[in-house]
């Protein structure tokens, strides 16, 4: 099948079934949008760098973003893009991705999932519980947001809902928005909100050193040597 007729199939197509007369056939990704219970615009976002007849792959790693344990660069895009086309924080402007390459390299280090800290992001349970507390406190209209378009209560959630990739993305979006609303571009700024958030004032050359493979487009070479 070419190209062009795969796009066209997996956007527009129809799914086979039986209706009452006069009702409009569902398409592939309206149903898969209620599945994931996420609009079309979230869905676009996940993959808009990406070929259109490779949808499905990234759906499936949408819905991997709620399921325990389940890390790959493309649950953390995934998580990244739907915090981002939530639109209840501002522009993180790749910081949560940097934030995840120094703490985790992407899920590459070895004990990931740990009682200290998890996930990811290494989000640590006195992290959780300083967002659980305070999220709600100061910002109710975006905890109600989180609530309503994600469907969790941030202030039910557990340290163990941590090993669930959307969750533990979400609670490093929300613990920084606690101290800093509006995110800096500038490396030097952003290692400085890493250092006081995530790392207790320690030295902002291990943020920037990570950052530096940003700027450099060797985050790629860095893994695959990680990973062996």
């Amino acid at each position: 099948m070419r190209k062009e007729r795969m796009e066209n199939l997996t956007t527009t197509g129809k799914i086979a079934e039986r209706r009452d007369r006069g009702q409009q056939r569902i398409t592939f990704v309206k149903s898969l949008c209620h599945l994931l219970n996420i609009t079309t615009f979230q869905l676009l976002q996940s993959v808009q760098d990406r070929v259109l007849w490779s949808i499905c792959n990234v759906v499936y790693s949408l819905d991997l973003t709620r399921e325990p344990k389940k890390i790959s660069l493309d649950v953390l895009d995934a998580v990244v893009s739907q915090i981002q086309a939530s639109q209840i924080f501002s522009n993180d402007r790749l910081f949560l991705k940097k934030i995840a390459f120094e703490r985790s390299v992407f899920g590459r280090t070895d004990k990931i999932f740990r009682a200290s800290r998890t996930g990811l992001w290494q989000i640590s349970e006195e992290i959780l519980n300083g967002t659980k507390i305070n999220f709600p406190k100061y910002f109710p209209i975006l905890y109600s947001e989180v609530k309503l378009k994600f469907g969790i209560d941030w202030s039910n959630v557990l340290y163990e809902d941590l090993d669930k990739a959307l969750h533990n993305g979400l609670a490093a979006r929300i613990a920084i928005h606690l101290r800093y609303q509006k995110l800096p571009i500038d490396t030097v700024k952003q290692s400085e909100i890493w250092s006081t958030v995530f790392r207790n004032g320690r030295d902002e050359l291990e943020f920037m050193n990570g950052a530096l493979f940003f700027k450099t487009g060797k985050q790629d070479f860095e893994i695959r040597r990680l990973a062996g």
